[in-house]
């Protein structure tokens, strides 16, 4: 008779405190629009260094919630750190207009940011930029907050426009980049002071012939928008400072600047026992 007496008891005390919540909120559904922010459509993804007046990155930002009345762009150049190891951005420009907006930054936009001139840029420089976003509840969206987001938010297929980069570079020719190089940077010291590049297996690729071993050639996939340089892991060298297996692949952004005849690639190189490390080279053609 005690225990059920204890049953009633129980039952009755959770039957009123489920009686005290809000009918009126739900709180699994109830939800908050958030000022996010992507791209639509990115019409030019690269800065043209034989155009810096007249050339820009283009695209479409898209607010899905129609809710973002600030949209305010900083930028770093070239991966730019600060004594802590902080990637260092300056203002670039607020917009405020309604969404979706066409948003165009252009060389001259970049330079004015970082007071230099147009001359000043050069092909190679990356611009990394953040967005913060500020909603009509005056909620705000700040990429460089590690608080707001646990990782990254640059994940493939994630067309977010709070993360993003572009380079001056130039749209990849083959028939341009065919030729004689010369080497002008090569921190890893093996490779030969004066090389061939030859057509690729695809209209966008390039075959460079005797670079570090005589019949040891590699190929290098390039985008055909940007002139981003791609060396999957290849052999090139019998060995590396005596040790077998001597391989290279891209570690960093590498381009292939066609329009200019340039290399500045990033390289990783391997052995079968393990890597060197990452060394930059580059090279200009003759």
């Amino acid at each position: 008779m005690k225990n059920l007496f204890k049953i009633f008891l129980v039952v009755l005390t959770t039957t009123m405190f489920l009686s005290c919540e809000d009918d009126e909120k739900n709180q699994i559904t109830d939800t908050i629009e958030a000022p996010f922010a992507y791209f639509g459509e990115i019409s030019s993804p690269v800065i043209n260094v034989t155009d810096l007046e007249g050339s820009a990155f283009e695209a479409e930002v898209v607010a899905p919630f129609g809710n973002i009345t600030s949209y305010d762009i900083r930028v770093n150049r070239n991966n730019v750190e600060d004594a802590d190891g902080n990637l260092v951005y300056v203002p670039l420009t607020n917009i405020t207009e309604q969404f979706p907006l066409d948003l165009r930054i252009s060389a001259t936009d970049l330079a004015a940011a970082f007071g230099i001139t147009l001359a000043d840029l050069q092909a190679g420089d990356q611009y990394n930029f953040l967005a913060t976003t500020t909603g009509s509840d005056g909620i705000t969206i700040d990429p460089g907050d590690g608080t707001q987001f646990l990782g990254a938010i640059t994940n493939p297929g994630l067309e977010q426009a709070l993360s993003f980069t572009t380079f001056i570079s130039c749209p990849f020719n083959q028939s341009d980049a065919i030729g004689t190089y010369t080497k002008q940077t090569d921190a890893f010291g093996l490779a030969a002071s004066t090389f061939e590049v030859i057509a690729g297996p695809d209209e966008n690729s390039l075959t460079v012939v005797d670079l570090f071993s005589a019949g040891a050639n590699f190929d290098i996939q390039i985008n055909p928008d940007t002139g981003i340089a791609t060396i999957a892991r290849q052999p090139v060298a019998p060995s590396f400072f005596g040790y077998s297996g001597g391989n290279i692949n891209t570690s960093g952004t590498s381009f292939v600047f066609s329009c200019t005849g340039a290399f500045v690639f990033n390289l990783q190189y391997t052995v079968d026992l393990g890597s060197f490390g990452s060394f930059d080279f580059s090279a200009v053609k003759n």
